[in-house]
């Protein structure tokens, strides 16, 4: 069913497939963001007159973005005396600032950094074959960092003050040196405590950045709707996604080709493309919703065929891969409807005839002793439960068809079980004139 007058010009699109995960368009951790976050809602704020918040948000940006230039100035520092090997100077620096926001020497990346500190102080040392201050030094500071190092470089630094030179140890033959090293030391502490740049002060923001990116958001979602409206919808609220509503006024196709009355109709999957009906001529079949053709009569389904008697009701899963029938001949039966799909879904291999045979039936639940009027799916799809002529309700276990309890009350025939949405209640009405709960 499709509706005529405003909504007249409503076409059903396919379901737009991304290619690509919009949590995966930008990082929300990366500080540049959050800047950019922070000043579309003072913006946003200032705009609509919250100048007292909008206010507080900026003194306390101010407060970060100045955490930040300390920080890059405290690794410009420490980097200048690595460079000069000023470790007297460095190893204050680093107590100095060793609780900043970002760079934390007590973190694992900072004991690390510590370390390659220490070790090129004291491999200097062995260079200029200073080795009474060498074996100091590894014992105040390097000793007490043994565990950063692994014992065997530990071992090898014990070693070097035994030799004339540190390349003689198979542990620094690639020790390039004074400089080169302390070049190397340099980049390992930017490398370490990788900052986040500074943000511009003065930033040109677009007049109405966020009402305009909201804008954007809500229209991407109405472009990939299912329905096209021919006047745009008015969005009353962002706190959800936009979803199409749409009435049913006017017939949009009849589905020909039940020889007996129809029983009962369901849509199958949750996106109700396919439709499956049952009827008295024991069949089911399984039709798409769309047109053929462009044509308003549809001749073409896929046949399950497997019951003895007419079929009273039919459910589906959420994903449409499985229908689940009830029937006068006493059973219940799951169908595997991926092949049905997979046919109807090809609009050019509908053209020809369907196989007919009862493959697609999987399985066949038993336990009631006469006609079955109604089978529901659980809401988390493991069970099923039923209703009869024989005035029971069955649970029954999908996956292994067995009956978990039959529930006895009614004094006629169940017409009609259904689950609630919390599937801890069933409810039941009967031809008694009794609905059981």
């Amino acid at each position: 069913m499709s509706t005529q007058d405003e909504w007249s010009s409503f076409k059903l699109v396919d379901k737009h497939v991304t290619s690509i995960a919009p949590e995966a368009t930008f990082d929300a951790k990366s500080e540049e963001i959050k800047e950019d976050i922070l000043r579309l809602i003072v913006q946003y704020l200032q705009n609509e007159g919250y100048t007292s918040a909008s206010a507080t948000i900026l003194d306390e940006a101010n407060v970060k973005i100045m955490e930040k230039h300390q920080e890059r100035e405290m690794v410009r520092k420490i980097s200048k005396s690595i460079k000069e090997g000023d470790w007297d100077l460095v190893a204050k620096m680093i107590h100095k600032n060793s609780n900043l926001r970002k760079v934390k020497f007590h973190s694992q990346q900072g004991l690390g950094f510590l370390y390659a500190v220490c070790k090129e102080e004291y491999l200097e040392l062995i260079d200029r074959q200073e080795y009474q201050k060498a074996f100091t030094y590894l014992t105040t500071h390097l000793k007490p960092m043994e565990k950063v190092s692994g014992r065997q470089e530990f071992k090898d630094l014990c070693y070097l003050l035994t030799c004339k030179s540190i390349t003689e140890v198979e542990s620094f033959r690639d020790w390039e040196g004074v400089v080169k090293s302390r070049e190397k030391l340099a980049e390992q502490l930017k490398a370490t405590f990788e900052l986040d740049a500074v943000p511009t002060e003065n930033v040109n923001i677009p007049d109405n950045r966020l009402v305009n990116l909201l804008h954007q958001s809500v229209a991407y979602q109405m472009e990939f709707s299912r329905y096209h409206p021919k006047t745009v919808p008015k969005v009353s609220t962002l706190l959800r996604d936009f979803e199409c509503q749409v009435l049913p006024n006017a017939v949009k196709t009849t589905f020909v080709g039940h020889s007996q009355n129809v029983k009962c109709v369901t849509f199958v999957g949750r996106e109700g493309t396919y439709i499956a009906s049952g009827s008295s001529d024991n069949l089911i079949k399984l039709w798409s919703t769309e047109p053929r053709h462009g044509q308003p009569i549809n001749t073409v389904a896929w046949d399950l065929h497997g019951h003895s008697s007419r079929i009273w009701y039919l459910s589906a899963n959420s994903a449409g891969d499985h229908v689940y029938s009830a029937s006068g001949d006493g059973t219940v039966k799951v169908w595997n409807v991926r092949n049905a799909i997979s046919y109807l879904g090809d609009v050019d291999g509908a053209s020809n005839p369907p196989p007919s045979n009862n493959s697609d039936c999987i399985s066949t639940l038993t336990g009631h002793s006469g006609d079955v009027y109604t089978v529901n799916i659980h809401p988390n799809e493991t069970h099923l439960v039923t209703g009869g002529y024989d005035q029971t309700v069955r649970l029954f276990d999908i996956q292994t068809g067995a009956v978990v309890k039959t529930f006895v009350g009614h004094s006629a025939s169940v017409c009609d079980a259904q689950f609630n949405r919390h599937a801890n209640l069933v409810v039941s009405g009967s031809k008694d004139g009794t609905v059981c709960c």
